[in-house]
This record gives C-alpha cells, sequence and structure tokens, in this order.
C-alpha cells in the first residue's frame, strides 16, 4: 500500500519523486507508517490532505483527529495497551463482536484478523496519521508519547506540549574539543586478531539463499505457538548458529525486524545480554533486545542518548570502531546500562552498523562474570557487518518495486542558464482524486527503468539515509525548507516575526538534548530565517555528533549536529551568512562550515568551495570535494570547475595533486586528456594523484602507464560515461566493480541482481541485463557524471 500511496503522490505532482524516494529509504529502515516518514523527508502535506490520500491509497474511512478525540476511554481494555502501543492502534466504537480501531497506513489486514482471533472479535479499521494517532494512544492508555512522533507533531504545530513524552538524559553540551577529551577511549582490542582469523576462516559473504519467509518474533508464530504448532525459527538453540548459518537468515530476512533479531540472537552465543539502538537526529535510542529467555524489547524502548555529548556510544561513532570492555564512568555510559534495567557487566560490547559507510544503529551486549571469546566477538563483527549490507539490499528491493527514479544529473548544457522557480502545485479538490492513478495502477505494466529514467527531473543529492525503529525521535530532520509551498494545504500557516531575544532563547534551546525541544526551537527559527541564520552562524557548530575525518561523500546536516542542520533548513541565507567561516582560520570550524555548505547549494558558496580543494589540509580538501560535488546544479558550477582544471598546469606539485583529486572526483571529462599527461609527470605525486584521478572517471586500473590509457581513451572516447560504467561491472578489480555499480545504482534506483561481491556466474547475468537495459534507450540516455 505504500508503493501505491508513492504512486499517487507522483503522479498528481503533489511531491517531488526524489523525496517520495527518500521517504520510502527512511520508512524501510526506520519503519513505523509512510506518512510518517514522508513528513521526516520534509513533504509539505497538511493533515486533511494526508488523510485524504491515505484513504484513497488503502481503500479504508480516515479517522481525522476529532473523531480520535472522541474514542472512548472504556473500551482501552478490550485492546491490551501493549498490542495497542507496538501494532499502533486504537479502539473506536464497539458494537458487538465488532471493533472499530484507528489504524496506521498502511494497514496489515492480515495482522489485524490475526490480533482480532487472540481478542474473540472482528477488528474494523479506520486509517488515521500517525503521529495522531500515536498521540491519541499516549492519551487513552496513559503512556509516554514516543518522541519520534512528539517532534513530527511540535514541528507541524499539532501539539501545545502539553503531552507526556519519551524522557532523554539531559546532560549540558559539550563542544567537540571537550567530548573528545571526556569521551572514553577503547582499550587495545584483543580481538583484532581474532577478527582477521574469522575473516580468512569464513571468506567472503556467501550468496543469499531463496528468500523464504522468517517470521522471528511476529504475532503469527506466537499464535502458531499457542495453538500447539510447529515453533518458529526462534526457538531453535542458540549455540547451534554458525556465521555461516546467521548470514544464510539475514539474507532470507524480509524486513528490518527479522534481519536484526537474526543478529541479536547470534550475539547471544557470546553474551548474556544484546540490544540494537537506532541512530536518528543525533540521538541513540532503543529499539530491540533479545536475552536468553526471549525478546525484551520493553528494556530499551524508552531509551534516548544524545550523540553529541560524551559517552561510549559517541566514542564507537566517532572512531567508526568497536569497544569491548569496562563500561566506562561517564554519566551517559552509566546511565545508558541503568536504563535498560541491567547490573553492571563485566564485559560490555559496542559496534555500530552502518550503510554506505553511515552509522544506522549501535549494537550494544554485555557478559556478567566471565570473559569473551575473542574469536567469537570477532565472528559477531563480521556478521554485523553483513547485517549493514542486508539493509542496504532491502533498501535497493523496496526501491525496486517502487521503480520511483533519481533524476539523471544535470547535463553542461541544462546548466548553462538558471532554471526557473518551480511553480507551486495546487492542492487537489477532494473530487479530483482518481480512483487509481494511470501511472502506477496495478492493472497496467509498470514503466521501464528506461523510461524513468528519461523522464526524470534533475538529480537531487542524497539525503542521509533512513534510521531505526518505530519510536525514534527524528529531532530536527522534519522541516522543509523555506520557500517551499504546503502545495496540499488551501492555505498557508502566517507567522508573527519573533524578537531578537526570542530568537537568541530559541538558538540556546536547539543545543539542549531534549529533541521535542530542539524540534520547537528549530520551527521559532525558521520564521526569520535571514535573522536567524546570522544568530546560528554565531554559535557554530555547536555540539556535533561527527569527528573531523576525511570524508568521500557529503553526509547529512543531521549527521553534524543541531546547528548545522537548522542553517540547511533555512536555505539561501544561510549560505550567505555561512560563507565567511568556508575561511576561517580554526581547522575544525572550516571544515564543518565547509559540509554544511555544501547542502546550500547558492552562488554564494560555490566559488569558496573550488578554493577550499586546494586546502592545506587535507581533511578539509576532502570535505570541500565533497561539497562541490554537491553544487552541479549552480549556474557558477561550470567556471569553478574550469578554475580547478587550470590548475592542472600549475608549477607546484601540491596545486596540481590537488586539483587532480578534485577533478576525479567530480568525474570530469573534459580533464582526461591532460590528466593522460600528469601520469608521466616528474613529480611521483602528481603522476600518482592523476592517475587516481583517471581511476575514478574512466573506471579503469592503468596506474601510471600514459600509453595504455592513450590506448584506453581513443578507443573509448566516443562512448558516454554511463557505458564506461557498466563496462566496468566485468572488470576484475572488486573496487572498481563496487563503485561503478554504486554509481549505476544511485542514477537508476536498479541493480538489476547485480552484486560486486557476487560468484562470477551471477556477477555476468547482472552485467548482461544492464547491457540490454543501456541498449534500450537508443542512444538517448544521459551521461552519468
Amino acid at each position: 500500500m505504500s508503493l501505491e500511496l508513492a504512486g499517487l503522490l507522483v503522479t498528481q505532482g503533489i511531491l517531488p519523486a526524489s523525496l517520495v524516494d527518500d521517504a520510502l529509504r527512511r520508512q524501510v529502515l526506520a519503519g513505523g507508517a509512510f506518512d510518517t516518514a514522508l513528513f521526516e523527508a520534509g513533504a509539505n502535506l497538511s493533515e486533511a490532505a494526508c488523510l485524504q490520500l491515505l484513504s484513497q491509497a488503502s481503500g479504508l474511512p480516515s479517522v481525522d483527529a476529532q473523531g480520535l478525540s472522541q474514542a472512548d476511554p472504556a473500551l482501552a481494555p478490550l485492546l491490551p495497551a501493549k498490542l495497542a502501543e507496538r501494532h499502533c492502534l486504537l479502539p473506536l466504537r464497539s458494537d458487538g463482536r465488532v471493533l472499530e480501531v484507528a489504524a496506521a497506513f498502511p494497514v496489515d489486514a492480515a495482522r489485524l484478523e490475526e490480533i482480532g482471533f487472540l481478542l474473540g472479535r472482528e477488528l474494523r479499521p479506520s486509517v488515521s496519521v500517525e503521529a495522531r494517532l500515536r498521540e491519541a494512544i499516549a492519551r487513552v492508555y496513559a503512556i509516554a508519547l514516543p518522541a519520534r512522533h512528539a517532534s513530527v507533531l511540535a514541528l507541524l504545530g499539532l501539539v501545545d506540549g502539553a503531552l507526556p513524552a519519551a524522557s532523554a538524559p539531559t546532560p549540558p553540551p559539550t563542544p567537540l574539543a571537550a567530548a573528545k577529551r571526556a569521551s572514553p577511549t577503547p582499550r587495545p582490542d584483543p580481538m583484532a586478531s581474532a577478527l582477521a582469523k574469522a575473516a580468512a576462516t569464513h571468506g567472503r559473504t556467501p550468496r543469499a539463499a531463496p528468500r523464504d519467509k522468517v517470521d522471528v518474533d511476529g504475532l503469527a508464530v506466537r499464535i502458531a505457538s499457542a495453538a500447539g504448532g510447529k515453533p518458529g525459527p526462534d526457538s531453535e538453540p542458540i549455540d547451534s548458529a554458525t556465521l555461516a548459518s546467521a548470514r544464510e537468515a539475514i539474507d532470507r530476512a524480509q524486513d528490518r525486524h527479522q534481519i536484526v533479531r537474526i543478529a541479536l540472537r547470534f550475539a547471544l552465543k557470546t553474551f548474556d545480554f544484546a540490544a540494537a539502538l537506532g541512530t536518528v537526529g543525533g540521538n541513540a535510542v532503543g529499539w530491540a533486545a533479545l536475552t536468553r529467555q526471549g525478546p525484551a524489547d520493553e528494556r530499551v524502548e524508552k531509551v534516548s542518548v544524545p550523540l553529541d555529548a560524551p559517552s561510549v556510544l559517541r566514542t564507537v561513532l566517532l572512531t567508526r570502531g568497536r569497544y569491548l570492555g569496562p563500561v566506562p564512568p561517564d554519566p551517559l555510559s552509566q546511565s545508558l546500562i541503568v536504563d535498560m534495567d541491567r547490573p553492571p557487566p563485566a564485559a560490555a560490547f559496542f559496534s555500530p552498523v552502518e550503510v554506505r559507510e553511515r552509522p544506522v544503529a549501535i549494537v550494544y551486549a554485555d557478559l556478567a562474570g566471565r570473559s569473551a571469546s575473542d574469536i567469537q566477538v570477532a565472528e559477531l563483527v563480521l556478521l554485523l557487518q553483513h547485517v549493514g549490507r542486508r539493509f542496504e539490499r532491502l533498501v535497493l528491493e523496496q526501491k525496486r518495486k517502487l521503480n520511483v527514479p533519481a533524476a539523471p544529473p544535470v547535463q553542461a548544457a541544462a546548466r548553462a542558464a538558471p532554471r526557473p522557480s518551480p511553480t507551486p502545485v495546487p492542492p487537489p479538490a477532494p473530487s479530483s482524486l482518481p480512483a487509481q492513478p494511470a501511472a502506477f495502477s496495478l492493472s497496467s505494466p509498470s514503466p521501464t527503468s528506461a523510461e524513468l529514467f528519461a523522464r526524470s527531473p534533475s538529480r537531487r543529492q542524497e539525503s542521509s539515509l533512513p534510521r531505526f525503529d518505530d519510536d525514534l525521535p527524528v529531532s530536527l530532520s522534519l522541516m522543509p525548507a523555506p520557500g517551499i509551498s504546503r502545495v496540499a494545504s488551501s492555505k498557508a500557516p502566517t507567522y508573527a516575526p519573533p524578537t531578537m531575544d526570542e530568537l537568541f532563547a530559541a538558538a540556546d534551546r536547539l543545543v539542549e538534548p531534549d529533541p521535542i525541544g530542539r524540534a520547537k526551537a528549530l520551527a521559532e527559527l525558521l520564521k526569520a530565517p535571514e535573522v536567524a541564520a546570522a544568530v546560528l552562524v554565531a554559535r557554530f557548530p555547536g555540539p556535533l555528533s561527527r569527528a573531523r575525518l576525511p570524508v568521500s561523500e557529503l553526509p547529512s546536516p543531521e549527521e553534524l549536529g543541531p546547528i548545522p542542520l537548522a542553517l540547511s533548513r533555512i536555505g539561501a541565507g544561510a549560505a550567505r551568512a555561512l560563507a565567511p567561516l568556508l575561511q576561517h582560520k580554526d581547522v575544525d570550524l572550516r571544515y564543518f562550515a565547509i559540509l554544511t555548505a555544501g547542502r546550500l547549494p547558492s552562488p554564494f558558496v560555490v566559488n569558496q568551495l573550488a578554493e577550499r580543494v586546494f586546502d592545506r589540509h587535507p581533511v578539509v580538501a576532502s570535505a570541500a570535494r565533497a561539497a562541490l560535488a554537491a553544487m552541479r546544479a549552480v549556474p557558477e558550477f561550470d567556471q569553478a570547475l574550469a578554475s580547478i582544471r587550470t590548475s592542472l598546469y600549475a608549477r607546484d606539485p601540491e596545486t596540481a595533486s590537488q586539483a587532480a583529486r578534485a577533478l576525479g572526483g567530480l568525474h570530469d571529462l573534459d580533464a582526461i586528456p591532460r590528466l593522460i599527461e600528469l601520469t608521466e609527470a616528474q613529480s611521483q605525486a602528481v603522476s600518482q594523484a592523476a592517475a587516481d584521478a583517471l581511476r575514478d572517471i574512466c573506471k579503469q586500473t592503468f596506474g601510471v602507464n600514459a600509453v595504455r590509457w592513450t590506448e584506453w581513451w581513443h578507443q573509448h572516447s566516443g562512448r558516454s560515461r554511463t557505458e564506461w560504467l557498466v563496462m566496468a561491472l566485468r572488470h576484475r578489480d572488486f573496487d572498481i566493480r563496487l563503485s561503478a555499480i554504486d554509481e549505476l545504482v544511485r542514477a537508476v534506483n536498479d541493480n538489476f541482481g547485480y552484486y560486486a561481491d557476487g560468484p562470477l556466474p551471477e556477477r555476468e547475468q547482472g552485467a548482461r541485463k544492464w547491457e540490454e537495459w543501456l541498449r534500450a534507450q537508443g542512444g538517448k540516455l544521459a551521461p552519468i557524471v
């Protein structure tokens, strides 16, 4: 049903395809209802318009805020609070054996039937906006409103702040330098040799087995067990699991809950307790937990720890490593153990789960009274790496079902002139919503990837990957940039201009650990964006959840901290205010200002970013390269690119090397002839930088051999770079294959079953599918840059 709603939004022009695609990714990894994911992605939908679309996509009646407010609390005992909270259901009315309930979208009819069987009633659903429904559930059952949904309501102006909300630790925010001093230092890792041994023993990741249904802890398994049916896979002995079998089970798993349950169950081979914490909006929040006696999600459901304050969680994210040892004595790390109702462990294990080098979760496990086996812990680390890859494939599978494309890159000719501002699409009238959209009709053939690729709008920048759990605080990630109208609302809200005192007070609240307070502070700042930008820049960068590390891809603003995220929501005015910091003498300020500017495509920052690619600090230069790559749609980008290209002729080896690195990362085809010449440069640094740049652009590995490069260029210069990427899928070098398929997937939103680490026959089959796709373009394919 999420796909049907996505189709309505795209085909009727209510939301752009790129935003719908981002919302789909968020739902796949963060869970929850699709409308919540839409609001998190910045969708400009009023509650009424959202309800209308939910009703049409589901074929069910809708219930608005007033209808939810009339829910009879006397009916609450008919539906246990645990079921209501877990499955987002609220009893509205009872008529004999029929219980009318409000449900979130998409409505799982099979699950409702199973719950009704347990309750001895027929559940008749109506659909509602999830955040509003969670608010009603919190009121009727007198439970805490999840921070994720409280943040949505706060940003959309739907609550007055009086409702209970999931609590979070509130230590004072700490600047990055102080945080580094206070953060625990991981002890020397005794697992390094064991990890290498485990990797050598088990080799590369096995291919996915047939994707059978794997229900780890769903309601259907519990019903079958209660009825004397066969036990589910969760009943198998823990100690019988091997790394290979766990990988195969993860490959067969069909959703994120199954994947993480399998990983946590494998952790129990070594540990007594295992939990997964999602990373969202600068917070680590509880998702799932297991003990040897079974699921223990209630122990972590209310955990919320800010990641921009010193703790062991922040340490593993900053170092992108793992931690095994006593829990550090800092207050947040200790409070985490208390919140999970765990006794002080003899050994605690923390390890991030990453998707495309971005942390999406942290796995915690602990032991009491004994030490952990190095080889078993190393196997767990390898499995968690596989979990990240499986999550990435899960997103691809869901995007392939949806077929909502990311657009092709903007070509040089299209970049020559500024683009006119898009005209907002008027909201559809209630009677204008068709019964089923033509382009996404279930009875009509889906458009091909080629058709979608050809008609896509300008390519969007990759937004952050979504994070975990149904009850995660999204903090500041929900507010659309100013200047974008609420296309589905017939009347835009008006705000009274805040005073300077109010803006400074909002800036103070923006850096506090409370995610709901941060969301409300951001809403206040956005009432006067130009002035607020100056206030925020004066306090830049604020508390941070990322270290100064080299980057190959622009991180999302929410991965940096609350102030960079707020500036990214302000837009062009923020770019003007932030521009002076791009030249700041302080390395940290310059680095984080550059990464923030990358999310603010504006002529005010393009030329300065082009200068920063020559920064004497390599880490800052890498940030400038990533930020400049996000400026392709800005008219001044071509001029900036040309200025970098002229630096290939510089006599200074360092300048020429930096220019080559930048042009390689930007995939500048016009620089190829000069880069080939530089592979014969007297300076080894210049020749190697040129060879690396050619490798990035052409996806070939000829090193500093100018003759081989020249021959290849004469043979293939008449082909598009997209053809080079498809050719690289058969390259013998794994890294070349991986980078090629990564670029293709970003452009087309499909991988056609190709995996760079797969067996040769499967890679060959996938490469042939890509070649067929390429031939189907008929020479009309825009080049991927």
